[in-house]
């Protein structure tokens, strides 16, 4: 749906597509979230909680993990911004979006 409004991002100043982008990040994230809670929250919390016993209750443990891996890939975008080679860039994104589609599809 959004991709028919993609022709109006050639309309917009430049200026106005870093916050568009963060947008719709954003908007993808919530997706991917949304879409996956509920099913993470019945199977995979206790899943996690007993191969990953990180609090008292498998909610908690799933809670925990969510707050270490947001965490965790905040630290990697500052890494990135930080360095100049490209091939860092490539092999960290590579790793993140392996674990991320390893954890997706187990979830």
């Amino acid at each position: 749906g959004f991709h028919a409004l993609t022709p109006l991002l050639n309309r917009t100043p430049e200026r106005h597509h870093t916050a568009l982008d963060s947008l719709a990040g954003g908007i993808g994230l919530t997706y991917v979230f949304l879409y996956l809670l509920f099913e993470l929250i019945r199977a995979g919390a206790p899943l996690l909680h007993n191969f990953l016993p990180l609090g008292p209750e498998p909610l908690e443990s799933l809670a925990i993990f969510f707050a270490a891996s947001v965490a965790g890939v905040y630290l990697l975008q500052v890494h990135l911004e930080r360095t100049t080679d490209l091939s860092d860039d490539y092999r960290a994104l590579a790793a993140f979006f392996i674990a991320y589609n390893f954890l997706a599809g187990a979830g």
